[in-house]
């Protein structure tokens, strides 16, 4: 595809499993572990993407993720609708078909355009598409009228545009640390404890400042070693990697299903959003 995606979802779905190892802190908290069960149910939605334009034998095929810490048991993905049911100890259910819910969405060049000029910008970032449907009025323009979803915020979609609306010109890479934020916030992993009183405000403001980009310079580090930082890393990169992979398989549905023009020069400016 032109640099447009990467192979990692197209790896699990050819050899037919997921193969999570562990992260540089060796993962040994019960809580990153648990993080990890919980990022199936994104992962599976995001291979739903890949399968559901491909033939019967994709959609059919069996795909399981396999930890370090557990090899021996099989967390299967349900990736299409019908299959499983009867594992649900140990497989990640298919939740919804991410294909069939987003094609009744009615986002053309004519509300791009109109939205742009209202909000005074020529770039489409997180910052746009949050404005873009933050009120009732707008999100009914995204939605076709045969569909009676009103495509409106959740609690945490309402909190994340008001975030997002205090920034001025924010980056990319700002409005991205603030999604990553909010996400790992709903997860439970963004939070100052088990910490004493008076560690719990330093290790809060560390972990959130750890989500911005940052330019280091070009000495070799001699500072202390934060093993806390160092194992929030590992939750920061399974869940930007969970999204980046959906966003990729997003694209990619687009494109197989001809929902969009494919002879084109931008594939690499797509790629880098």
């Amino acid at each position: 595809m032109r640099g447009l995606i990467g192979p990692q979802v197209i790896n699990n779905l050819v050899s037919g499993v997921l193969i999570e190892n562990a992260p540089l802190d060796n993962g040994e908290t019960t809580e990153y572990r648990n993080f990890l069960l919980q990022l199936l149910s994104i992962r599976t939605q995001t291979l739903s993407l890949l399968t559901q334009p491909l033939h019967q034998f994709f959609q059919r095929r069996k795909v399981a993720c396999c930890f370090w810490f557990d090899p021996s048991t099989e967390q299967v993905m349900y990736h299409q609708p019908g299959q499983g049911g009867t594992e649900t100890q140990n497989s990640a259910n298919f939740l919804n078909n991410v294909y069939e819910k987003t094609s009744v969405w009615r986002v053309g060049n004519e509300n791009i355009r109109a939205e742009m000029k209202d909000q005074q910008t020529n770039q489409i970032d997180i910052a746009f598409c949050v404005k873009a449907t933050e009120s009732d009025t707008k999100a009914a323009k995204t939605m076709a009228k045969s569909n009676p979803d009103k495509h409106v915020y959740t609690t945490w979609g309402r909190a994340l545009s008001k975030s997002l609306a205090t920034l001025k010109k924010p980056t990319s890479n700002e409005q991205e640390a603030y999604l990553t934020a909010f996400e790992l916030i709903r997860f439970g992993v963004l939070v100052a404890n088990p910490y004493k009183k008076e560690q719990q405000h330093i290790r809060l403001f560390a972990r959130t400042v750890s989500l911005l980009p940052m330019e280091f310079k070009n000495t070799a580090w001699s500072g202390p070693f934060n093993r806390d930082l160092l194992a929030f890393n590992g939750f920061t990169k399974a869940l930007n990697r969970s999204y980046r992979n959906l966003s990729e398989m997003l694209t990619l549905s687009y494109f197989m299903n001809d929902l969009v023009q494919k002879e084109r020069n931008d594939y690499h400016d797509i790629a880098d959003r």
